[in-house]
């Protein structure tokens, strides 16, 4: 058995920073954040007391009111909660409380709460007999959910019954008392640590005075006698109690001063969750330190009658089992290479009873594996020490193959009577190589570490320019950091070539060290550079492939160069050099360019491939020199380079250009469109030899000026011109109608014509196009738009034609004094909607006059040129008449007033716009059909009948009704002299009454509202449920022996007669739980009084399950589902 290790508790932490608020206050300062939320609740409360006013006055729905306003009042305390508003943010608690307090007050408010809380009495008092003995409570047991029920309407149930059926009794028969040693059959041990071991006693329906045992000590034959009063017990059990406090200090302590037995019950619940003691069950304990044989001999209760002892009364103490490790091999040296002696023997040291057993397990690069070893005990024990403790040693072989970290750990050891002691400490989480402990061995294999050339091999040297030194890479692979440091060992063989450089060289062997898993070694010399070996601090290693690296030396690039001269028939105008280049691509030439005396200019080119040709060409006559001076490859850069020259006169081929005049200077003239322009112009020609002559007839020419197209409104176009602003008013049109004007063009066909469209918008006008439109003829039509409605504008901003198309003189408009502008009104077509949709209701000779002043519906729009003229038609579905109507409006808008028309018959009426004309003449726009035209209802009065001719209902039975008319329907109804209103919205509906009285059917309406009948023959009578109580509605607790009886009460409440049923279930296992297995049903009918009995001597619980008296029964039976079933 080990010892728990002390808890301590953790330093107090420093109060963490104020949480923010959600919304920054850079976006809303907190006060005003604090004033819009109050406010917002504030206006929720003032809403709130509006609906309980209509409640309490109309009448209207409790149930859906306080639904609504606990879900409100929930998110109004949780969002706040989240807001996190500095002195509005409150604890959990504090918000709980708050949503509980406003829940509560919408129960009052909308519910009608009645809370019976529960008066937890109880009293003892004597039965039949002197051998039973009554238990009473006088209320069910409650849960939380049994208190909050009444306040969420439905939302949450209680678990307890109800109102109706109230009470049990319960009837148990006395136990006998017993007392079980060791009721768990558990084993027990003394260890090193702990010198006690307490041996529990289960005693069952007793209280203990006097306990006898007889202890046999291990080794021994002779028992002795052990005698324990209910004092020693008590002591015992607070001293077990402490010894609990003192490792988990947050269970609370007993008071001496206030000790029973049932405060060692609940610290032993406490120590133990999987504790099944009933409520008639104790534990004591008994303190053993030696190990030994217990026999318990005998115990006397508090009313000194012996108590039954239960079989197996005996138990054996024993020493504790124990394993360690004995060995120091590993705790020595713990390191191995891979590839050594594999054979690996640990030694274990084992004490206990046994025969033992072993747990164990190796873990090998952090992959576990468990072991079990049975059946340890010594072969050389005489045969007299059998179940005593012995000490043996084992061997405990491993093998190890595998490099890595090795860690063997003990586990548990059990020895031969069921003590299992864990030892060692947790490894799950600690591979580390260095533990080595009583209980634990560790080992670590070392790797053999590897080495081989990097990007270097057979096949693949290493370069070397001439003059450098190069890196050789060398990969160390394998290693382990236990292995620290490395040496490598290496080789080098010059080549044996006729090269004098290569045998000036000689051969060496060196050994380095290595600072990590990379070599580098520079090479200063061509040859063979070879890894002899590798060697660790602990192991030696492998030398891989490639092992050795040939570095050669790459040559100086070389140049062959072959000059050629270009010659043309003026002589020679430039040369060019044929290049076989030598070396690694890309290859660069340098060469130099020398004209006569003047400075040498470097000059280079680059060539990818081996050969190449280079082309020279001087745009200037002289004598040139050309030199190729260096050259470079991929590895060398300038290298001297020693090619051949050659010198050159060269002459370029001759050219003509334009000459300047007056002195070489040109001149810059500016002038305006149509001017004409004297220009002194003197042309000259000449080649590198000899000047050219100008022809004097063909020294001069003249310029002429082109006229611009241009634009006019045709004479035959009617049109008032205004000389306010240059503009022609034309004839108005209506919208969508064709209309155009002639315009009269001057140019050079093909013409194009760009124009803007504009419209009046807001007291100004608005571009509404740009268009351009072509035309071959001198005179074209032009196109007026006439969508949408309004006054157009039209000015015509460019005009382009063969000599001055508008492609290359996008940027020249007409001025615009000299633009052609002209507009024309657009009338707009007359239309006529109905703006919206809805349906409207009458009743039976009604006037097709407006109902609502404040609504919409039945308001017809118009657009156009008031006045209007419009026609209306009304259809009767039920007869297929139709009647026609017109109407002059001088408004944009009519709600329909016909105080003419009359509605004579029942069912709908189509109301169709068939047509609207208005003061421009114009023909009108086609009608929306979806707002052409809408429906009239006409009902007749609405009537209420019951489905059948009964007068008596109970509480929550539903009452049917039969409505006639058109949905929804308006209920007036009374409950006990008070007003109710309820809306229905189909047919049949069921009124549910939850209040005993009279209720009276006062009215009904329909149409919303409207066409409203007087009802006067509708009267019920709702009585109250019955119900019944067993035990006067308490929860009585009854014990009795056999051969005594209980009496069982019934009282019944209502109106005889009486017929009920009652059954007896199986008692709970747990006092208050629920009731077990039904045994027995029965029902008793023709009760005439109020209270009823019966004896019994059989065990169970009796309650009630139904009631009926002369008019209800409990439970109610279940409503008809096809009625539409509404609360009242």
């Amino acid at each position: 058995m080990s010892n728990k290790p002390q808890i301590s508790q953790p330093p107090a932490l420093p109060p963490g920073p104020q949480p923010q608020p959600l919304i920054p206050d850079k976006y809303l300062d907190i006060p005003s954040q604090r004033l819009y939320y109050l406010s917002l609740g504030l206006l929720c409360q003032a809403i709130k007391i509006v609906d309980f006013g209509r409640y309490l006055i109309a009448g209207t729905d409790g149930n859906a009111n306080c639904r609504k306003w606990l879900f409100v009042d929930f998110a109004y305390c949780t969002i706040l909660s989240q807001l996190r508003i500095p002195r509005l943010s409150y604890s959990r608690a504090i918000v709980f409380l708050q949503v509980v307090s406003l829940w509560f007050m919408d129960g009052l408010m909308f519910g009608g709460i009645s809370v019976n809380l529960p008066l937890h009495t109880s009293n003892l008092r004597p039965s039949q007999t002197s051998a039973s003995r009554i238990l009473e409570n006088s209320a069910q047991p409650s849960t939380f959910l049994d208190y909050i029920s009444p306040l969420t309407f439905g939302l949450f149930g209680s678990f307890t019954q109800d109102g109706h059926l109230t009470g049990q009794h319960t009837v148990r028969m006395s136990p006998i008392s017993t007392a079980q040693l060791n009721p768990d059959s558990l084993p027990f041990c003394l260890s090193p640590q702990n010198n006690f071991v307490l041996i529990p006693v289960l005693l069952n329906n007793t209280n203990p005075a006097e306990l006898k045992f007889a202890f046999t000590t291990l080794g021994q034959d002779i028992p002795h006698i052990v005698e324990l009063t209910s004092k020693d017990l008590k002591s015992i059990e607070q001293d077990r109690i402490a010894a609990l406090q003192a490792l988990r200090p947050a269970m609370p302590t007993p008071q001496s001063d206030d000790y029973d037995e049932y405060d060692d019950e609940n610290a032993e619940n406490a120590q133990d969750p999987h504790s099944t003691l009933q409520s008639t069950q104790s534990l004591v304990h008994i303190r053993v330190t030696t190990p030994g044989t217990l026999r318990l001999e005998s115990l006397i209760d508090d009313s000194r009658v012996p108590v039954r002892i239960s079989y197996p009364s005996t138990v054996t103490v024993v020493p504790c089992p124990t394993v360690e490790f004995i060995d120091e091999i590993l705790a020595e040296d713990n390191i191995r290479c891979s590839g050594e002696d594999s054979n690996l023997q640990l030694m274990i040291r084992v004490y206990g009873v046994p025969p033992l057993s072993l747990r164990w397990f190796k873990t090998i690069n952090g992959r576990r594996e468990h072991f079990l070893v049975e059946g340890i005990e010594s072969n050389n024990a005489p045969s007299s020490s059998r179940g005593a403790a012995a000490e043996m040693k084992i061997p405990l072989p491993i093998a190890f193959g595998a490099h890595g970290t090795y860690l063997f750990a003990l586990e548990e050891v059990t020895d031969h009577v069921g003590n299992v002691v864990r030892v060692g400490l947790d490894t799950s989480t600690d591979n580390s190589a260095s533990i080595q402990t009583k209980t634990t061995r560790s080992l670590v294999v070392l790797r053999r570490p590897k080495v081989s050339f990097k990007s270097c091999g057979p096949g693949f040297p290493t370069s070397l320019l001439i003059g450098s030194e190069t890196t050789l890479g060398v990969a160390l692979t394998d290693a382990d950091n236990f292995d620290f440091p490395w040496e490598l060992s290496m080789g080098y063989e010059p080549f044996n070539d006729n090269d004098t450089s290569y045998a000036r060289q000689k051969s060496w062997k060196k050994t380095m060290k290595s600072q990590g898993h990379d070599f580098n070694l520079l090479a200063s010399a061509p040859g063979r550079y070879t890894i002899l070996g590798v060697e660790g601090k602990r192991c030696a290693g492998d030398v891989l492939a490639p092992e050795s690296c040939d570095v050669v030396e790459k040559p100086l690039p070389t140049a062959e160069i072959e000059w050629r001269r270009i010659h043309e028939c003026s002589g020679d105008t430039g040369v060019s050099a044929s290049l076989v280049l030598r070396g690694t691509p890309p290859f660069q030439v340098y060469y130099r360019m020398q004209r006569d005396n003047e400075t040498p200019r470097d000059l280079s080119k680059t060539f990818a491939s081996s050969r190449g040709e280079l082309t020279l060409q001087p745009d200037r006559s002289g004598h040139y020199t050309f030199t190729f001076t260096q050259m470079s490859d991929a590895y060398y850069k300038k290298v001297k380079l020693n090619g051949p020259s050659i010198d050159k006169v060269i002459h370029p081929l001759a050219a003509a250009d334009f000459v300047a005049t007056q002195g070489g200077i040109r001149r810059k003239i500016s002038t305006c469109e149509g001017d004409a322009v004297s220009v002194d112009v003197e042309l000259k020609i000449a080649d590198s030899h000899c000047l050219g002559t100008v022809l004097p007839n063909a020294s001069t020419f003249e310029v002429y000026w082109i006229p611009r197209p241009t634009a006019l409104l045709s004479s035959e176009t009617k049109s008032l011109y205004e000389s306010h602003n240059s503009s022609h008013i034309l004839a108005p049109v209506c919208e969508a109608s064709p209309d155009y004007v002639d315009l009269d063009l001057t140019g050079r066909p093909p013409f194009e014509i760009m124009y803007n469209i504009a419209q009046n918008d807001n007291g100004g006008t608005k571009v509404i196009g740009q268009p351009t439109f072509n035309s071959i003829q001198a005179r074209t039509r032009f196109q007026l738009q006439t969508t949408p409605h309004g006054r157009m504008y039209y000015e015509v901003k460019q005009i382009g034609d063969a000599n001055y198309p508008l492609a290359k003189h996008r940027n020249i408009v007409i001025p615009r004094s000299d633009r052609l502008l002209f507009e024309q009104e657009v009338f707009m077509r007359p239309s006529a909607r109905f703006k919206t949709r809805n349906r409207l209701s009458y009743c039976l000779n009604d006037q097709f006059l407006p109902v609502d002043g404040l609504s919409v519906d039945g308001t017809i729009l118009l657009e156009g040129v008031p006045p209007f003229t419009l026609s209306l038609s009304i259809k009767n579905l039920g007869t297929s008449q139709i009647d026609t109507t017109t109407v002059r409006v001088l408004e944009y808008s009519w709600k329909i007033d016909l105080p003419s028309y009359v509605f004579r018959a029942v069912g709908p009426h189509l109301i169709t716009i068939e047509s609207i004309h208005d003061a421009s003449n114009c023909a009108p726009a086609a009608f929306d059909p979806l707002s052409r035209s809408i429906w009239v209802d006409v009902a007749e009065t609405a009537a209420i009948v019951p489905f059948d001719h009964k007068v008596d209902y109970c509480v929550g039975e539903a009452i049917p009704f039969q409505l006639e008319g058109i949905p929804p329907w308006n209920i007036g109804y009374r409950i006990n002299g008070k007003a109710h209103i309820h809306d229905a919205k189909v047919s049949p509906v069921s009124l549910t009454q939850q209040q005993p009285g009279e209720f009276t059917i006062t009215s009904i309406a329909h149409q919303q509202k409207l066409c409203k009948a007087a009802v006067t023959d509708l009267h019920f009578k709702v009585h109250p449920l019955p119900s019944a109580q067993v035990g006067h509605g308490k929860r009585i607790y009854q014990d009795i022996h056999e051969g005594d009886q209980a009496e069982i009460v019934f009282t019944l409440i209502g109106v005889p007669p009486f017929t009920f049923t009652y059954q007896r279930s199986e008692l709970s296992s747990k006092k208050g739980g629920k009731t077990g297995k039904v045994l027995e049903t029965h029902t008793v009918s023709r009760i005439m009084t109020n209270e009823y009995s019966l004896f019994s001597a059989l065990e169970g619980t009796w309650t009630v399950t139904s009631i009926s008296d002369r008019y209800c029964r409990y439970p109610p039976a279940q409503p008809d589902i096809g009625l539409e079933k509404q609360r009242v």
